[in-house]
């Protein structure tokens, strides 16, 4: 026997596709490996008012960034940031495109920066947070990704004031050893000799969204269960995210028809 159920489609928080674009889509790289490191970035205390590092992200953990796609935007994952004061530092990051699968910068941060490039000199703050949050800043100079890895350079620099306890960044640490070189001073001048670790941080970089027209079903709610009553209506909510560049506004309501056989014993 044959029995036939409404099912109305809502657009549930429609909000995600009038106002959220995806201009940015961030990627974040190396994966975090529930590694954590108050020494491989800018940590916002005294002991770090100058802090440098270079590593390397190799091709194996961009495979989900296009090539010849745009990087716009870089950060960092963090696990807590700073507990008072939210430092702010002068800040400059510079990128590479590689061929290279280790880390073969060396640990000279004046050498190790030949050949880069600089995509961003201005100032960075780390948020105060005693949860998980995130530190972007967008590219002076945007950075086209020709496939490969990416070598990573900082150099921080801030006079205070100053967190009372470190920013908490989120690393890998199993993928390569090493992966990254760094050091920090509490005076000048900057270090110029660097230290090599298996931690590297979870970066993210920002590649511009080329999509005009994407959306994506992230989540529905229905009746755990069907009515076994023939015409009974069901609403099914779905939570929809724009993932697209521009806002999106015609997508509305609709209603579609679900057939569906209902044995002899219950239907579950």
């Amino acid at each position: 026997m044959k029995k036939t159920s409404h099912l109305l489609a809502v657009i549930f928080a429609i909000f995600f596709l009038a106002g959220n674009s995806q201009v940015v889509n961030y990627y974040g790289a190396p994966l975090f490996d529930n590694s954590t490191s108050t020494g491989r970035g800018p940590n916002g205390t005294s002991a770090h008012a100058y802090m440098r590092a270079c590593g390397l992200v190799r091709a194996v953990e961009l495979t989900n960034i296009a090539v010849n796609s745009t990087i716009t935007s870089f950060g960092y994952t963090l696990n807590a940031g700073a507990a008072t004061n939210a430092p702010v530092g002068n800040y400059t990051l510079y990128l590479q495109n590689t061929s290279d699968a280790t880390y073969n910068k060396g640990t000279s941060f004046s050498a190790a920066i030949v050949g880069m490039t600089q995509v961003y000199a201005n100032t960075m703050t780390i948020p105060i947070s005693a949860t998980s949050t995130s530190v972007i800043v967008t590219l002076s100079t945007p950075f086209v990704y020709t496939g490969g890895g990416i070598y990573v350079a900082y150099d921080w620099y801030c006079a205070g004031p100053y967190s009372t306890a470190s920013a908490v960044y989120r690393c890998n640490s199993g993928g390569l050893s090493p992966g990254l070189a760094s050091n920090a001073s509490a005076t000048s001048p900057a270090p110029d000799a660097l230290g090599t670790t298996a931690f590297r941080p979870c970066f993210l970089f920002g590649v511009a969204n080329t999509y005009t027209n994407e959306i994506a079903i992230i989540g529905m709610e229905a009746p755990g269960r069907l009515s076994g009553v023939q015409g009974t209506s069901h609403s099914a909510k779905a939570l929809v995210r724009n993932n697209s560049n521009i806002t999106i506004c015609n997508v509305r309501s609709n209603t579609c028809r679900v057939k569906y056989s209902v044995c002899k014993r219950s239907f579950r």
